[in-house]
């Protein structure tokens, strides 16, 4: 274990973090006779329904950006069946994961991790190591305290935020928090977790690794993420706009039943992604963008439709420089192509000074096919 960074504390940040060391240990101590029964029988079923080992470890960013393995139940199968069939991470959750998940009685063991003086009841959630090159430098600010079992973030939104506002929510907790903070946070999980509300994530709602998310391409201002379910209705509203319908092919209503089963079947097409283009600064999506190929041979052809009350302000351009960028980066694609309104002359002029050329395609009389290859 080696420390990465010692941060610059004040004494009011010292004594509240002896003071929540001692408080946890209390904590801890005096829920024990109904906490230990509890984890001795959530272990005793993790080992009949899950098998051995009934614990899953890992490796976590914790205080003073130290590292410790983080314990919790096993919930999820192993990666491959006896016969090495390769299962997905639907599959590897069980009916009986998932109950252990949502009742969050798979967290439990880290009550010992908080015992050992890893963790915290509350703080920051301890995050994979391999995101810590990928931090703000006012984001490590949350590695100034102990990690959490429950915290800021995650009596919040929990599943619903993004990475930006997480992040930031949780080293304006290490900087600012009080103990009364930690004592409302406590309050606001256990009654999360009684009313089962947002404890497990769909898989079609889950977000990408931080490492994913800060590693896709930004112009300074702008840049590019994956579509989340946040942005549906967002999406909704645009493609329903008679604005944007003058410049994308898009037929009948946009409803958001519709674009939720469309985003969970999305999700699983190989050979498409969808993407949204965010403000650097506010975080608001200004246009969304993707791509799709009907085969792995095909050149995949893109789309993108900017926020119709933001059009005319250069976000296209920059929406599509964003979506080539990434599209280059991506090693099974050889190129891309666009279908554009033949009276959309500014389109197509951006289109050609990026290279893109004319092609012949089978497509309406009012488009044509403008195809760049790398």
């Amino acid at each position: 274990m080696s420390t990465v960074k010692i941060f610059d504390i004040s004494s009011r940040q010292r004594r509240r973090i002896a003071l929540k060391r001692i408080l946890d240990s209390v904590l801890v101590l005096a829920t024990a006779p109904v906490t230990l029964p509890l984890t001795l029988v959530t272990a005793v079923a993790v080992r009949a329904k899950m098998g051995s080992p009934i614990f899953y470890r890992q490796e976590r960013i914790g205080f003073n950006e130290n590292t410790f393995s983080l314990l919790k139940f096993r919930s999820m199968l192993p990666e491959s069946t006896k016969d090495g069939e390769k299962l997905s991470p639907s599959k590897r959750v069980t009916p009986f994961g998932a109950l252990l998940r949502r009742s969050s009685l798979d967290e439990l063991p880290q009550l010992l991790n908080v015992l050992r003086g890893d963790m915290s009841l509350v703080g920051p959630r301890p995050l994979l190591v391999e995101y810590l090159p990928h931090y703000k430098d006012f984001e490590r600010y949350r590695h100034s305290v102990r990690p959490g079992i429950t915290g800021v973030s995650q009596v919040s939104g929990r599943n619903d935020l993004g990475w930006d506002e997480r992040l930031e929510l949780d080293a304006e907790y290490a900087r600012d928090g009080k103990i009364s903070d930690d004592f409302h946070i406590i309050f606001k999980t256990l009654k999360g977790v009684l009313k089962r509300e947002g404890t497990v994530a769909e898989p079609w709602t889950q977000g990408e690794y931080l490492s994913v998310y800060r590693s896709y391409p930004n112009d300074g201002k702008f840049g590019l993420r994956r579509f989340e379910p946040k942005d549906i209705e967002a999406r909704v509203k645009w493609l329903n706009d008679p604005r944007t319908r003058e410049t994308l092919t898009v037929s009948g209503e946009i409803t958001v039943e519709g674009t939720e089963n469309w985003l969970k079947s999305a999700r699983k097409d190989p050979l498409r992604r969808d993407l949204a283009v965010y403000d650097l600064e506010t975080l608001e999506i200004v246009a969304i963008a993707g791509y799709k190929a009907h085969t792995a041979e095909d050149i995949p052809i893109f789309y993108f439709a900017v926020d119709p009350d933001m059009q005319g302000r250069r976000i296209g351009s920059a929406t599509l420089l964003l979506l080539l960028d990434f599209m280059k980066s991506r090693p099974e694609l050889n190129g891309a192509a666009g279908e554009i309104f033949k009276s959309n002359i500014r389109s197509i002029k951006i289109h050609e000074r990026l290279g893109f050329e004319m092609v012949d395609a089978e497509l309406p009389e009012n488009r044509i096919r403008m195809e760049i290859k790398w």
